[in-house]
């Protein structure tokens, strides 16, 4: 696959430093440390090697990458891959993506019907399965009973 003309990488060595300075005391210090981690990804600064021709010397140099997890190119493929083996997962019909805002009358007694239906059903699940001692699920509350 050919280089893009133009990574995030490119964009965080021309103008991250100035927008460190911009953004002073805004930007947590993990975030810096990954601008610094894609800055520096497949650079000489994180180190690489050397590939050589044994009949015509050609060489090729091979710079290390910075595996965050939030840079491009490291994880692109992985990314990439988890996309379609999540798109192989849908069945053939449309999809829908509904969001509505319940009055708050009744949000807060339907979120706790629908926390202790969801534990009532993880733990149901659970219980289904084999195991050799209570230890292996942890302490676990009772089984909550539906209202």
């Amino acid at each position: 696959m050919p280089r893009p003309s133009l990574e995030v990488a490119d964009i965080f060595r021309g103008h991250g430093p100035a927008w460190r300075r911009a953004n002073a005391g805004h930007v947590s210090l993990g975030q810096l440390k990954v601008m610094s981690a894609i800055e520096n990804c497949r650079t000489a600064a994180l180190g690489g090697h050397v590939a050589r021709c044994e009949e015509c010397a050609h060489s090729q140099i091979s710079y290390n990458s910075c595996r965050n997890r939030h840079c491009p190119k490291c994880q692109g493929a992985a990314a990439k891959e988890w996309l379609a083996a999540r798109e192989a997962d849908l069945l053939p019909v449309p999809y829908y993506h509904v969001v509505f805002t319940l009055p708050a009358a009744i949000s807060a007694p339907r979120r706790r019907f629908c926390r202790s239906q969801s534990a009532e059903r993880s733990l149901h699940t659970l219980d289904r399965f084999p195991h050799k001692r209570s230890t292996d699920l942890g302490d676990r509350p009772p089984t909550p009973k539906s209202p």
